[in-house]
């Protein structure tokens, strides 16, 4: 089966971050199970996952991945692996090779900064994975800040 792209971004792309003028961290938590019924079919290697938005005008300063205390992958999967990235940077821009089995936070990746002229979103590659995956959960943490000037109102 090839390999698709789901949106699992919550607010779709592009507008300002709310409430948001300086600087600060945005956060997702990616559901296996919530992929899957998205996608409403197996998932596969390469299988993209839209996960957070970047409004235009933001710059992303570092960009993580973290297991899930409660939400470990589930034990018919025995090996799955992540890559943190866009379109611009690749795949694996932020991170690549984090194993969702494990039970250790992912490294920031703090050499990568990147300015998004235009909205984009953050992304996860199912890199590899060996078994039958269908639960688990990973957390996608970014720290950003917006670079545009806006007035009181949120507009620029």
């Amino acid at each position: 089966m090839a390999a698709e792209t789901v949106d699992m971004t919550t607010g779709g792309t592009g507008g300002k971050l709310p409430n948001f003028r300086k600087n600060g961290v945005i956060q997702i938590i990616l559901d296996f199970a919530a992929v899957l019924a998205a996608k409403g079919s197996a998932l596969t290697v390469a299988d993209v996952y839209q996960v957070l938005t970047v409004p235009a005008g933001c710059v992303i300063e570092a960009a993580c991945l973290s297991p899930v205390t409660d939400g470990a992958v589930n034990t018919l999967a025995t090996t799955v692996t992540l890559d943190l990235g866009d379109a611009a940077l690749g795949a694996a821009g932020y991170v690549d090779g984090f194993d969702a089995t494990a039970t250790t936070e992912g490294v920031p990746v703090m050499t990568v900064e990147k300015f998004y002229p235009a909205a984009d979103t953050l992304d996860v590659t199912l890199q590899a994975y060996a078994g039958t995956l269908t639960s688990g959960k990973v957390m996608i943490t970014a720290k950003i800040y917006e670079l545009t000037v806006s007035d009181l109102n949120g507009t620029a």
